[in-house]
């Protein structure tokens, strides 16, 4: 966007796959993924999360979303809202968050 801290708006809901590779100096990941009704597979490997602020609604309502790599290498020290973020993921089976 304008001000080139979010991500993106959201990604269309014809996706079904997504892989992110290495972004830096993002500060929002809100709302990024929410209502994509057929997303199955994530991989938010080499994303860069350290100045993040809000993850609120990331995931939700993605109801086919079965797997999430890469959540064992988000920083979140500066993240101070995560509210919804898997709500109504009903299908999510796979998520690693080991460190």
């Amino acid at each position: 966007n304008e001000d080139g801290n979010k991500f993106v708006s959201t990604i269309p809901d014809t996706v079904t796959t997504v892989t992110v590779g290495a972004h830096t100096g993002i500060t929002s990941l809100e709302n990024l993924f929410k209502d994509n009704s057929n997303l199955e597979y994530v991989d938010l490997t080499g994303l860069d999360t350290s100045q993040v602020t809000t993850m609120k609604k990331m995931f939700f309502g993605c109801s086919s979303l079965q797997t999430i790599n890469g959540l064992n290498g988000f920083v979140t020290a500066t993240t101070t809202s995560i509210g919804y973020m898997f709500a109504n993921c009903s299908s999510l089976t796979s998520i690693d968050t080991t460190n």
